[in-house]
Formats: structure tokens, C-alpha cells, sequence
């Protein structure tokens, strides 16, 4: 098993971060949607990528550097799986980070 390091400082930026309406309301029924939100984000943020292969892993940890598209995918609560999406950079190396539901991508 891959040991992550999670800190509070991040890897790289997010840029500017959306969520889909379905990812939104399927949060909304956990008690502190909010924190919960901001809690990806900085996973996502810190290279925590969540429930995803090891070589997407790799994949992702490759992206911080060449700027190809970051994924994370992490469980909330039993049922709800949610995945992080930043875009991969543009430019001048802003991202667009998207919360979504596996099935809206």
C-alpha cells in the first residue's frame, strides 16, 4: 500500500473550483456539507487522491508537474462516492477543479 504524506500545504492550485447540482444536493444530506467540501478539496489539493488505482496514482502525481489532468475519488458516508476533477492546466497554468458524481462526467 502507498503511504500519502497529507499535509495542509498544497501541491498545486486549484484554481477556480465548481460543483455539479447533482454533487451539491447529494452532500447536502450529510450533517456538515461545508466542512466535508472543503475537506476534498484539500485532500485533492495535498496529493491525497483518494480511492483510485495506483497507477492512475502515478498518473496523477506525474500531472503536478506537466500539468495534465489531476483525478481523485473519495466515499462519503456509505454510499456516495464523489470524484475531484482539475483540468489540466491552461497556458498560463490555471486549472478548473470540478466535484462531480462519477456518472455526470
Amino acid at each position: 500500500m502507498r503511504k500519502v504524506e497529507i499535509t495542509m500545504q498544497p501541491k498545486f492550485d486549484l484554481g477556480n473550483v465548481g460543483i455539479t447540482r447533482r454533487a451539491a444536493q447529494a452532500m447536502a444530506s450529510f450533517d456538515n456539507s461545508a466542512k466535508k467540501f472543503a475537506e476534498l478539496l484539500v485532500r485533492h489539493a495535498s496529493g491525497d487522491w483518494g480511492e483510485i488505482a495506483e497507477s492512475d496514482k502515478r498518473m496523477n502525481d506525474r500531472a503536478l508537474t506537466d500539468g495534465n489532468m489531476i483525478l481523485s475519488q473519495y466515499r462519503i458516508g456509505d454510499e456516495l462516492m464523489l470524484w475531484v476533477i482539475s483540468d489540466p492546466a491552461d497556458d498560463a497554468g490555471q486549472r478548473v477543479t470540478s466535484v462531480l458524481l462519477p456518472d455526470e462526467r
